[in-house]
């Protein structure tokens, strides 16, 4: 479909909102505010909110928070006959670890044994950001002193100096976020949330699934014309 996109030039995006809801812009700046440096690892885990259905656009947050594309993954991936939408469908759950380039980890754990929400924490040297479900944040720090005596990486403490907490700047809402993808579809200036990065994260998602099945490492990105590439999964 991208390769046909690039050939007919047609204009090609996915509905990837959080690309256009400013969400990493917003917490970059906190992080750059408050001086806790580049995230080290973001963990997303709670109940059966999909390992695919929404693991995809969580993998593609990530990418774009590091900077950094998956290179690597594993995983338990299972799927149960859950999936609201029809029993033909897979609701995966189970816990997916992939490790980007820069050495960062993205890791979803979700259950399909609990109904509670997916909680996402993302961790730096010294400090973590909270976001919520309306994308608001809670932005945690060590003790600034403690840190200083002790600096080592080793002696963990707890982040107990409240930073920031409430909405970031220039993040939207997913309503005004979804007007944002159409109004560049009508001017055919798609600039946020590219096919190219659908494919990434798309990428990322089947190296989970085929980890998951075989209990072996998958090495990323997959290639589309490979066997493992053209494999079809039903889920949605």
């Amino acid at each position: 479909m991208l390769e046909r996109s690039h050939v007919d030039g047609v204009t090609l995006g996915v509905h990837h909102q959080r690309r256009y809801s400013g969400l990493a812009n917003g917490i970059k700046n906190i992080a750059q505010i408050h001086d806790l440096g580049d995230p080290v690892k973001v963990v997303i885990h709670g109940g059966a909110a999909g390992l695919v259905t929404r693991g995809v656009h969580w993998i593609d947050l990530t990418t774009e928070l590091f900077e950094d594309e998956p290179a690597e993954v594993v995983s338990t991936a299972s799927s149960d006959k859950l999936n609201p939408r029809s029993e033909t469908l897979g609701l995966f759950g189970g816990t997916a670890i992939w490790t980007h380039l820069g050495g960062q980890e993205t890791v979803i754990s979700v259950s399909n044994k609990s109904s509670i929400a997916p909680s996402t924490h993302i961790y730096y040297k010294n400090g973590v950001i909270d976001l919520a479900d309306n994308l608001d944040v809670v932005t945690r720090g060590r003790d600034p002193i403690t840190v200083a005596k002790f600096p080592a990486v080793t002696r963990t403490g707890s982040a107990s100096e409240t930073l920031f907490s409430g909405a970031m700047e220039g993040v939207v809402t997913a309503e005004a976020a979804t007007s944002r993808i159409l109004d560049e579809l009508d001017a055919e200036t798609l600039s946020s949330a590219l096919a190219e990065h659908a494919l990434v994260a798309l990428s990322a998602s089947i190296g989970a699934l085929e980890a998951g099945k075989t209990g072996h490492k998958v090495e990323l990105p997959i290639d589309p014309n490979s066997e493992l590439g053209r494999q079809i999964w039903p889920i949605s």
